[in-house]
């Protein structure tokens, strides 16, 4: 676990006692905790030797500015040099701004845009590690 001064933000890898090894290798999920409640979190699903997928990548309002959201993103990156993931694709909306650049800082890029039923552009990123 690491703390965050001075916000004393833990974090956790969760799954690890409850997947068989060959998931564990390949699957990763990290939440950020601030006086037990979860305010943060970030999951990367290995979809095959070579690519993953970053899902929920969620952070708090209250948690942003704070340089988090980078550091969450970081670690999964980091996973997924270490598994030796060639791909790391993304689903988002358009009007995620912030989070539109954070990906960007970390070497994703937009492949595909669409509009969905509902009316809100979707924006597929890829970023090779």
């Amino acid at each position: 676990m690491v703390s965050i001064t001075p916000l004393k933000v833990r974090w956790r890898r969760e799954w690890e006692s409850s997947r068989s090894c060959s998931i564990l290798k390949k699957d990763y999920f990290a939440v950020v905790e601030l006086d037990d409640s979860i305010v943060g979190s970030v999951a990367i699903n290995g979809l095959t030797d070579d690519t993953a997928l970053l899902r929920w990548f969620l952070l708090h309002p209250s948690m942003r500015g704070r340089g988090l959201g980078k550091k969450l993103l970081e670690e999964a990156l980091d996973f997924c040099r270490q598994r030796g993931f060639k791909t790391v694709s993304l689903w988002t909306i358009s009007e995620l701004k912030t989070a539109a650049h954070l990906y960007r800082a970390a070497g994703f890029r937009v492949v595909e845009e669409n509009t969905r039923d509902f009316g809100e552009p979707f924006e597929q990123n890829s970023a090779t590690s």
